[in-house]
């Protein structure tokens, strides 16, 4: 009878994602777009940051208990952690000046190599398991040096002289030209502005 509660309440926090989602396909209009380069290198470096500490604490405490497992789930934490920081770092117009192919794929490989080492996890450890704590250094700052290299890359990719200077109002030009279908040599030359919030100063 007292685990009935934790039940509900596990049960409703699986239901609220897939609450949103029918919300989202049921109304459409509210699903807005929010693009903001500053912010998204702030947020995403952020939380990078906070899964690469947890990470490290599984770490110390499968070197404690010689949990090999309990490794392997943090080197994951680690990959997918550490490949999203680099995809903060490489945020275009933050501290590059144009997006990059790091920028886009960064993510994804974190996850790759990420997804690897929570399969590994899964195996059954009972005969390596010793040979994979003993040998944990290694593998660690195999991971570690995987992430360098791109992070590397990404520094090799031309940067902002000035990343911290950021504009007081950031605004976007479109020009379009516009024919019509009665008078198709003619073009018509339109312009529109998207303003962006003020960042503060």
């Amino acid at each position: 009878m007292q685990d009935r509660p934790r039940v509900w309440l596990l049960g409703l926090l699986l239901a609220l994602p897939l609450a949103g989602l029918i919300l989202l396909l049921a109304v459409p209009s509210i699903d807005v777009e929010w693009q903001h380069h500053p912010s998204h290198f702030l947020l995403v470096l952020v939380v990078a940051l906070i899964n690469v500490a947890l990470a490290l604490v599984a770490s110390e405490a499968a070197r404690r208990r010689a949990d090999a497992r309990l490794f392997l789930v943090s080197l994951a934490l680690i990959a997918s952690s550490g490949f999203l920081a680099l995809h903060a770092l490489a945020t275009p117009e933050v501290l590059l000046d144009h997006p990059n192919s790091g920028f886009v794929i960064a993510t994804p490989i974190g996850l790759f190599i990420a997804g690897g080492f929570a399969a590994a996890s899964a195996l059954d450890l009972e005969r390596r398991g010793a040979t994979v704590m003993r040998h944990r250094g290694l593998i660690r700052n195999s991971l570690l040096a995987v992430i360098a290299a791109w992070a590397w890359f990404l520094s090799d990719i031309s940067t902002k002289p000035k990343p911290l200077d950021l504009p007081d109002i950031l605004s976007r030009m479109i020009a379009t030209e516009v024919t019509s279908p009665c008078a198709s040599n003619a073009a018509r030359r339109s312009s529109s502005v998207a303003s962006y919030d003020r960042l503060p100063t």
